[in-house]
């Protein structure tokens, strides 16, 4: 299973961040330009909703540690964004 990234699921994800209350705006901003990312420099418009697939994912796409720790947090919570919201 996977969910396809769109620009209205990233606006859905960003208002779900800011309403959590639990991250700076400086960090909601990068977890959404990282997602958004994803889908323009990748070509990738599909990630697996399963989280282990996500990350394994975001390792072949980015080889460095530093620069890939920060696609996988941003893709973790917008699994949960998703997972979230389909429980809802």
């Amino acid at each position: 299973m996977s969910i396809k990234i769109t620009p209205d699921m990233l606006a859905g994800f960003e208002q779900w961040l800011t309403g959590r209350g639990c991250y700076a705006p400086r960090t909601i901003r990068g977890m959404v330009l990282r997602a958004n990312a994803l889908l323009r420099d990748n070509d990738i418009s599909r990630i697996p909703l399963d989280e282990d697939a996500a990350v394994a994912l975001v390792n072949q796409l980015y080889r460095s540690r530093t620069q890939a720790d920060g696609y996988k947090a941003a893709i973790r919570r917008l699994i949960e964004y998703c997972r979230e919201g389909a429980s809802s």
